[in-house]
């Protein structure tokens, strides 16, 4: 089979001129803005996010349920559909020792020209410094099912007895990781959509509670990370606007503290809270505490979330209930370290797509979350559709 990526397309223009040549520049550049803007769980926003918010951010959610859990070897399967609008990612989202933010993302996608294109993303943030985040397009994607592997152009994803193996590589940076955790797919209701026989977005947790290891490389040199982080998994043929205002999401790992006890192994949280109107009482989403077998769908009020989270952003002092029992978790510490505004960063042409995907804002935070045993870690996503 045939497969295409944006750069062989941009290299079809080397043969054309003038007129034409100028009309598939156009379309390549619209084609390359709709991919990176459209990603789940990254403040990288590419075509599988603003599919992700909008389906997420929808007024109706459906009752599906994710794709079941065949085999071991097949954690990491991709089965790509003729829809131009299909997308299905694997995203980490890692808080890591140092306070730096690392996300990888393997993705194959139609949007464009050609379908099944691959790409491979990471953005690192340190945490002293500017953030960077790079994506490469080149290359095929394949699936081995007698060991587990995906390969995603530069991305190479595989199954391992204790959770999973990462390799990616982009232009100024490379990461190689283990990911140890519990693993399998992990889906309520909550989590997915459906709008019309068409339109649908799943999303399932893969890996929630990952103990990352491995080797980051960047301008600067080579360096021993570790960290906590969740794997997910999104496949979507959902497309942007849908009715959505804000988007939150934490990620809180018992990771070491300067101060203080460390919270116990079992601990962690994991959020989802999407407000799908102006008026609270309309959102919905889930919480997952590491202590539970699966996560459990939740209102702001069931999650203790206060009322304003609705028109301002989380704040220290706001808190989070737990889905243990009630154990009540306050934001102790909350540090604003990358923000993603895709129209204002594409210019002229994010303006021209400002009325068909909207104009989101995405703020990652670095967290802290004191608890009744000690406290977590980890990390805050807020979108907003401004």
């Amino acid at each position: 089979m045939l497969y295409f990526t944006l750069r062989r397309d941009q290299r079809r223009m080397i043969n054309l001129s003038g007129k034409h040549r100028s009309l598939l520049q156009v379309k390549f550049w619209f084609a390359d803005l709709i991919a990176l803007l459209l990603r789940p769980f990254s403040a990288l926003m590419t075509l599988s996010a603003l599919m992700t918010l909008s389906a997420l951010m929808t007024l109706s959610l459906a009752q599906t349920s994710a794709p079941a859990y065949a085999a071991p070897n097949d954690l990491f399967g991709i089965t790509p559909l003729d829809d131009e609008s299909f997308a299905e990612s694997f995203t980490l989202v890692a808080r890591l020792s140092d306070d730096g933010y690392l996300l990888v993302q393997a993705m194959v996608m139609n949007g464009g020209f050609g379908d099944e294109k691959p790409a491979c993303r990471i953005l690192h943030v340190p945490s002293k410094t500017k953030g960077v985040n790079e994506v490469d397009r080149d290359g095929d994607w394949g699936f081995s099912k007698a060991s587990g592997t995906l390969t995603v152009g530069s991305c190479t994803l595989r199954e391992t007895a204790r959770g999973a193996y990462w390799k990616a590589r982009t232009d100024t940076l490379s990461v190689e990781l283990s990911l140890n955790g519990s693993k399998g797919p992990r889906s309520i209701s909550s989590m997915n959509a459906s709008f019309d026989d068409k339109r649908f977005f799943n999303n399932e947790l893969i890996i929630p509670w990952a103990k990352v290891t491995g080797q980051l490389k960047t301008q600067a040199g080579h360096q021993e990370i570790r960290g906590y982080g969740t794997v997910n998994h999104t496949r979507s043929t959902a497309l942007p606007p849908q009715v959505a205002h804000r988007w939150l999401k934490v990620y809180a790992f018992p990771m070491k503290v300067n101060q203080g006890r460390e919270a116990t192994a079992q601990e962690g949280l994991l959020v989802e809270m999407r407000q799908t109107n102006d008026t609270p009482s309309r959102s919905i989403g889930w919480v997952w505490s590491k202590s539970q077998k699966q996560p459990r769908p939740v209102s702001p009020k069931q999650l203790s979330l206060s009322s304003r989270w609705a028109k301002t952003a989380l704040k220290v002092g706001d808190t989070l209930k737990s889905s243990d029992g009630g154990s009540v978790y306050t934001v102790s510490a909350l540090r604003s370290v990358y923000t993603y505004e895709p129209i204002k960063a594409y210019g002229l042409l994010g303006r021209v797509l400002k009325r068909w995907i909207g104009d989101p804002i995405n703020v990652t935070s670095l967290v802290e979350l004191s608890g009744p045993r000690g406290k977590l870690r980890g990390l805050v996503e807020q979108i907003t559709f401004r």
